[in-house]
């Protein structure tokens, strides 16, 4: 109701639909998924796309978007669920490592690229819905 408002009051909008999360299967053989660690399939494809639509109804600027990270807070270990993040993310990275770098554990570019990202950028394309990366949305906004 809020996003609707500030579009019905003609208040340029950008919608963040950030972390981009991975989606099952994580790996193809053996197939596992979200659920063999633990974990919800947080974002699906029609979640992405009943989103991306909703954008461009409200006739966004653009969507921001990022890949999820596994962050480590200071002093503390990871929650249960963050391990299990990580461990997801280790199968769906495999054979390659994780990156670790900020503080937090990251997928291989190339992969969230071509298996997070590009499904996203697909349905902004088809939604004629404009995206920008987080990053390239904070040295280009105003």
């Amino acid at each position: 109701a809020g996003i609707r408002s500030l579009h019905d009051a003609g208040i340029p909008l950008v919608l963040r639909i950030d972390p981009l999360f991975p989606r099952s299967p994580l790996t193809k053989a053996p197939q596992k998924t979200l659920d063999d660690f633990g974990l919800p399939e947080a974002q699906t494809i029609e979640d992405l796309e009943r989103l991306v639509s909703f954008a461009r109804e409200m006739d966004v600027r653009h969507v921001v978007y990022s890949p999820a990270k596994i962050t480590q807070p200071k002093g503390r270990k990871l929650s249960g669920t963050m391990r299990a993040m990580r461990t997801a993310y280790e199968h769906f990275a495999e054979p390659e490592k994780l990156v670790f770098r900020g503080g937090s554990w990251r997928l291989p570019q190339h992969i969230a690229a071509t298996r997070i990202i590009k499904p996203f950028l697909e349905i902004c394309r088809q939604e004629g819905v404009d995206a920008k990366y987080c990053k390239q949305n904070l040295t280009e906004t105003p």
